[in-house]
């Protein structure tokens, strides 16, 4: 997959962060008031933004599938809109350290101080068993899945992007 969001993706985020913490049902941290642009500061707002990337995975694959993209299409989509939100969200931290933290329990789970690639997604899913198109939609329906651990230690839903 190309990394066409490298250098420009921080970027691309900042621009995006609008009412950050003021979605519906969502708690207050502390962020931006509604209309104001903001970044998230705190963990707890990072964590909230960042799940709030990915939450909305599956209503945009409803989207994709009546548009007739392929399941490797719309994996390849899910993947990156996930994989952005895990870089940006590190950008917005600010203790670098903790970021050090989160960069070697990947290089230990993955491989990869950035999480897993793509391939190696589809390598795994492969070896669970699935075959064909399987493997993609497996990919789609993780992509909006966050870790119920981290969610609770910043006080979020454990569901996350569910």
């Amino acid at each position: 997959m190309k990394k066409r969001w490298g250098l420009i993706a921080p970027l691309l985020a900042l621009l995006m962060l609008f009412n950050v913490g003021y979605a519906a049902g969502a708690p207050d941290y502390g962020a931006c008031p509604p209309g104001a642009v903001g970044v998230p500061v705190s963990n707890a707002e990072i964590r909230f933004w960042y799940n709030q990337q990915v939450v909305v995975i599956p209503a945009l694959n409803r989207e994709w599938i009546a548009d007739q993209q392929d399941p490797r299409e719309r994996a390849e989509r899910a993947y990156e809109i996930r994989h952005n939100a895990r870089i940006n969200a590190r950008y917005f931290m600010r203790d670098k350290q903790e970021v050090a933290l989160l960069h070697e329990r990947d290089e230990a789970k993955y491989g990869n101080p950035d999480g897993p690639t793509f391939d190696e997604l589809v390598k795994a899913n492969r070896a669970e068993g699935l075959i064909g198109d399987a493997v993609f939609e497996a990919i789609v329906d993780s992509s909006s899945r966050t870790s119920a651990e981290f969610n609770q230690l910043f006080g979020l839903p454990s569901g996350g992007g569910h």
